[in-house]
């Protein structure tokens, strides 16, 4: 690669897949003024011209992957899905040092693995999904020491799945379905290849390409889970004792080596949806009890102004107990700056591939709980088989329920301890899929619970779980449940109980909304599926809420931003000739949902003192939105830490949050922390603004734009040190 730049690597990109055919793009590959780190897709370090990120993902590239594609030493990450390559890799993708994250789902890569992968041995994630990949995979696969995810599903692989891969210290997840050629051995680690096993979707791989020896029949037999395996105590003690697993399974100092960090190892599963999308979600243990996860399902999302659906159905996940985090998902959709995770799905039927796939897992436990008081509903969509056990002991819990104006409640719930794969593949097939969300998860005609008693939910049996909450009322824009405080409990069979932990658990965006018919009365309601982990279980209760998401995004004025350091403003004229680089937009919505503003002091040693922030803002409908503002230190390599950050609410209509009308120019201060900070070297200041909605008066339907005025914004960083510093907005993003 002598001699050859980015910029040439990039051109040779340009040409050799057919870029004069791409989707809409602003490369001009002829045009020596025209700056390819402000190309769409393309990320460069900031103050540099070099390439850290590369993302072309359904922009119509046909034909070769070039040889050049190797000379991008500093790129970090590769996404180049839903593209129609119909090549194999070059030689020369391994040299790409630096990378990190390679994304080709769907790309129409063909030809093997090359072995050169194992080379790389700083790369973390690759997803090459659905492509036409052949040959085996790399024997060598287990020298790629920090490799953390490899998903090859749906490609013509062939040979045997690595068993050193269950040696890989920071493997946490290997999703390989899919490859009828491909063998799956035993291997030593739970993690589970799911190679073609009847719950990895793919119905027509061969009865021969599991090898006789990979399950045996006494734990896996056609009822998934042997009687003798999964009884009414959940896992018998010969399989899962107090340790969780046997040492002769699972040896902590052999199979599964601790991260550096020494975290306990993370718990992934993936669930290959109908059209691709892979939905994936690792879960955290920060003791060695399991901790439930909530997976909340919700109607389609409508464009308020258009009308049109802008999703068939809408996924949150919530972690349920303060102690368990969510650490990663990839699935098309966007990151609000709140922590939370807002995900998309394409097809109604991805929601049937969740519900089989967890099911499928010997660790999980389905609770359902609907509300809305129509008899027909329950027996049409919740005529699930279950163990009469798991509800015959809750009759009481019913009975305490009620829907007001209407008397009985029209819904169901089980604790689910007993409940086999059978049963819930019973239930799918029942269901039509195409109008679960729209019917089962959307509003139920006939009433909603308009006020629910505290309920105290104790299961005297083993991995059993109590949870109270004080009273809720729903129902109205309005007067709607924000927060749950919820206590967990495990109970035994002595009637004793353990406290897990306390909980705070976001509930909102999730069920119908409220309709009132001419007389006042309520007539619509909501509904809930929640997806239990481990040996607690965490009954959901279904609100009435408004059901639609506000998506917050960001616009941006043309103006440049403007940075006060120690009393001094700078602008990007400081930093000399300078390329507005494009938006990198939320695929959903076409329009950036996050700024981002570099500053690169490259005299700038301490901070000291007190930090504020002034942000001009405007929002494009009348809603609640917080907005995010976190100054962090960034490293060469990408290394973030949170130096202060600071969040302000502005709304139409609540008194504690500024207020401000649709359309309205307001100025939001910030009052950051007092702190006294050390830069390090070759370190640059990020300052992300984001926004999310809150959990108050969520907007049905609503897709509200934040324009930012940078150049009436002013970030103010008291300094010891200033040195000479500059600012340069290099990217608005996710």
């Amino acid at each position: 690669c002598d001699g050859v730049s980015d910029r040439a690597a990039l051109s040779a990109l340009y040409t050799s897949t057919h870029g004069d055919t791409w989707g809409a793009n602003n490369w001009d590959v002829s045009d020596p003024t025209s700056h390819h780190c402000s190309w769409s897709g393309v990320t460069c370090l900031p103050g540099t011209d070099s390439v850290v990120g590369l993302d072309l993902s359904g922009m119509g590239l046909r034909g070769e992957i070039p040889g050049e594609i190797g000379c991008l030493q500093f790129l970090k990450s590769l996404t180049l899905s839903d593209n129609a390559l119909s090549s194999p890799l070059p030689d020369s993708f391994c040299d790409l040092v630096s990378l990190k994250y390679f994304t080709v789902v769907g790309a129409g890569l063909t030809g093997p693995l090359p072995p050169c992968l194992c080379t790389m041995e700083h790369i973390q994630y690759i997803h090459a999904g659905h492509n036409s990949n052949s040959g085996e995979i790399p024997s060598c696969m287990a020298d790629m020491t920090y490799l953390r995810e490899f998903s090859v599903p749906h490609n013509d692989l062939s040979g045997s799945v690595p068993q050193s891969v269950g040696d890989m210290p920071f493997m946490q997840g290997l999703s390989v379905q899919c490859n009828p050629g491909l063998v799956c051995t035993p291997m030593d680690t739970d993690m589970g290849y799911r190679c073609g096993m009847e719950y990895s979707e793919c119905d027509y791989i061969p009865g021969d390409n599991l090898d006789d020896d990979i399950l045996d029949d006494d734990i896996l037999d056609d009822d998934i889970l042997d009687d003798d395996i999964l009884d009414d105590d959940i896992l018998d003690d010969d399989i899962l004792d107090d340790d969780i697993l046997d040492d002769d399974i699972l040896d902590d100092d052999d199979d599964l080596p601790p991260p550096d960090d020494e975290e306990d190892p993370l718990l992934s599963f993936y669930v290959e949806t109908d059209d691709g999308v892979l939905l994936h979600y690792q879960r955290h243990d920060a003791s060695p009890d399991p901790r439930p996860v909530l997976l909340i399902i919700t109607p389609y999302n409508a464009d308020t102004f258009t009308g049109d659906r802008l999703d068939p159905f809408y996924l949150k996940i919530f972690p349920a107990v303060t102690d368990m985090h969510i650490v990663a998902m990839d699935i098309r959709g966007m990151h609000n700056s709140g922590g939370v995770f807002d995900l998309w799905a394409q097809a109604p039927t991805d929601v049937a591939s969740v519900i089989e796939h967890i099911m499928a897992q010997p660790w999980s436990r389905l609770g359902v709980m609907t509300a809305g008081c129509s008899a027909d509903a329950q027996s049409q969509y919740l005529s699930l088989a279950v163990d009469p056990e798991v509800t015959g002991g809750m009759e009481h819990i019913l009975g305490q329920l009620a829907c007001v104006g209407t008397g009985d409640l029209g819904g169901w719930m089980t604790q689910g301890d007993s409940l086999r794969y059978n049963a819930a593949r019973e239930w799918l097939e029942h269901v039509d899929q195409r109008d679960l969300l729209e019917d089962v998860m959307g509003a139920y005609r006939g009433g909603v619970i308009d006020q629910m008693p505290e309920l105290d939910i104790k299961m005297a049996r083993e991995g059993c779980a109590a949870i109270k909450w004080p009273s809720v009322h729903t129902c109205g824009l309005y007067d709607m449940f924000e927060y749950a405080s919820i206590e967990a409990f495990e109970c035994y069979r002595d009637n004793t109980s353990r406290m897990i932990s306390d909980a705070t658990w976001l509930v909102m965006d999730y069920g119908g909304h409220c309709v009132h018919d001419e007389e006042g009365e309520q007539t619509e309601g909501s509904a809930a599926l929640g997806f239990y982990l481990g040996n607690v279980i965490l009954v959901r209760l279904p609100l009435s809420i408004h059901a639609g998401v506000t998506r917050a995004s960001f616009s941006h004025n043309p103006s440049q931003p403007r940075v006060t350091v120690g009393g001094n403003t700078f602008s990007y004229e400081t930093c000399g000739a300078w390329t507005q680089p494009p938006a990198v937009t939320d695929t959903e919505t076409g329009v950036p949902n996050q700024v981002d503003v570099y500053i690169a002091p490259s005299g700038l040693t301490t901070l000291f003192g007190h930090m504020t922030a002034s942000v001009r803002v405007r929002l494009s409908t009348p809603t609640d939105i917080d907005l995010h503002l976190a100054l962090s230190e960034v490293d060469a390599e990408g290394g973030s830490v949170l130096i202060a950050r600071g969040v302000q609410r502005v709304s139409h209509a609540s008194g504690d949050a500024i207020p401000v009308e649709a359309g309205e120019w307001i100025q939001v201060e910030f009052d950051l922390w007092t702190v006294s900070w050390s830069l390090q070297p070759d370190t640059t200041l990020h300052l992300s603004i984001a926004a999310s909605n809150t959990p108050m008066y969520p907007v049905y339907g609503a897709h509200t734009v934040v324009e930012v005025d940078l150049a009436s914004s002013t970030l103010t960083l008291p300094s010891a040190n200033m040195g000479d510093s500059c600012a340069m907005l290099v990217h608005y993003g996710e």
